[in-house]
Order: C-alpha cells, then sequence, then structure tokens
C-alpha cells in the first residue's frame, strides 16, 4: 500500500501487494519508504487486529530527506505466535486542504519456524538467510535481513543485488537504490 501526496510523490510501505507480511521475530522491525523532507513527525503504531487494541504507539522524528525508515517494537512488546496485528505509519500534516493524513499500514503475523527451518537457518551463512525467509514465504524476515547486512556494509554489491532482487519480487524495484535512512527508529523526545 502507497499513498500519494499532492505534489506527486508516493510513500509506500515495503511489503508484498497483498499488504500481509510473516514474521518469526517477536520483535520485528517494518520498513517504509518516505518522499517527504518537510514533514518533522511521523507516528508509529500496532494493534492487535482482533480487538483493536493499540499495543505500541511512538512518535518518530522524521531525518528530513527521502529513504527508507525503520520502524522496529521494542524488546518489551512480544507478538504473540498465530495473531495478526495491523501496523501503520501516519504522516501528520497540518494543511486545511488535506483533511487526512497521509497513513500506510499492512498485517503483520508471527509465526513460529519449523523445525526444518530452523535447521537450515542454524547452519545458513549471512549471504543466505535472506533467500531462505524469502523461500519460506517470510517476506519481513527477508527484507530485514538484507536491510541490516546494507546498513553493515553499504558497498557489498552481494547484498545490493539481493535486495534489488526482493525487492523485484514484490515489484518495489524503483525503491531498491534509495538510502536505509538512519538504519533504525528516531524517537522524538
Amino acid at each position: 500500500p502507497g499513498y500519494r501526496t499532492p505534489d506527486g510523490k508516493i510513500a509506500i510501505a515495503l511489503l508484498p501487494k497483498s499488504a500481509f507480511s510473516l514474521t518469526t521475530s517477536a520483535n520485528p522491525t517494518i520498513l517504509v519508504y518516505t518522499p517527504y523532507t518537510s514533514l518533522k513527525t511521523a507516528i508509529f503504531r500496532l494493534v492487535n487486529r482482533s480487538d483493536r487494541q493499540v499495543l505500541y504507539q511512538t512518535e518518530v522524528t522524521l531525518p528530513g530527506e527521502p529513504g527508507i525508515l525503520s520502524f522496529s517494537l521494542p524488546p518489551s512488546l512480544s507478538l504473540e505466535k498465530g495473531k495478526t496485528y495491523v501496523w501503520s505509519v501516519t504522516f501528520p500534516v497540518k494543511q486545511p486542504r488535506d483533511p487526512v493524513s497521509p497513513h500506510l499500514w499492512g498485517y503483520l503475523e508471527r509465526i513460529a519456524p519449523t523445525s526444518a527451518l530452523e535447521q537450515k537457518l542454524r547452519t545458513a551463512s549471512a549471504e543466505t538467510i535472506s533467500a531462505i525467509y524469502a523461500e519460506n514465504g517470510i517476506w519481513l524476515d527477508a527484507l530485514t535481513n538484507l536491510a541490516n547486512l546494507r546498513c553493515i556494509s553499504p558497498k557489498n554489491t552481494t547484498w545490493q543485488d539481493d535486495w534489488e532482487s526482493l525487492l523485484q519480487q514484490v515489484e518495489l524495484s524503483n525503491l531498491a537504490q534509495e538510502p536505509l535512512l538512519g538504519c533504525g527508529v528516531r524517537k522524538k523526545g
């Protein structure tokens, strides 16, 4: 899902078109592309899909440049296996003509990896972990793993190629060259 601004720029969640992603992580990281350079903050929220209870909300400071932001859940909040959650990132806009602030959202489910998958991951190299997650449909972990590798070693062409390939699978190849901003969440205040 994406949101087009009045000037034609698009904020995009790095997700498959279904807006649904799987993770094995108790504290996953969500990645979004933001074209906004003038907005100062964004609000990240996680809601339990079944009862609509807000489990986490934080306001983050935007870096003032376009690129890919990561929003991580804190260690104090652990997603339950088998439950579906809805996350959203809202970009508050204070303009009389735009009564609705742009927002992105997606569905997230934490799953338990099979014993076969756990074994593969234990013996995998850093270069193959993302591919293993992707082959098993665990999109969010594949994406997050590659983003982390790119943060550690941004000039590694293998990881850049893998990043481009993964984004191409979900028709987001236009974002492959966008910078990973800060390689983490910047909390306000």
